[in-house]
């Protein structure tokens, strides 16, 4: 394996482990986040349910009409329907 190759499993690990843009492009010697995610934003396969849920349970607070999946973790079931 080369030099670069190396590099490269060594950042895709790190971002596969969860670590932050920050501290990855700090240990590849970038100037700056924005380099290495110009690079490697590929590799970045998020799930942002958790901001979906926390943007519309705060704009659209609502009851939960009956039959429909929620979402979200308020237990007393007063969040945002979730369209099946």
């Amino acid at each position: 394996m080369t030099f670069h190759g190396l590099r490269h499993t060594h950042a895709s690990q790190l971002i596969a482990s969860g670590v932050d843009i920050v501290t990855i492009s700090k240990r590849l010697g970038h100037a700056k986040p924005s380099v290495t995610l110009a690079i490697y934003a590929h590799m970045f396969h998020t799930d942002d349910s958790k901001a979906a849920n926390a943007i519309n349970a705060a704009l659209l607070y609502r009851p939960i009409p009956p039959g429909t999946k929620p979402f979200g973790g308020n237990p007393g079931g007063k969040l945002v329907a979730h369209p099946e």
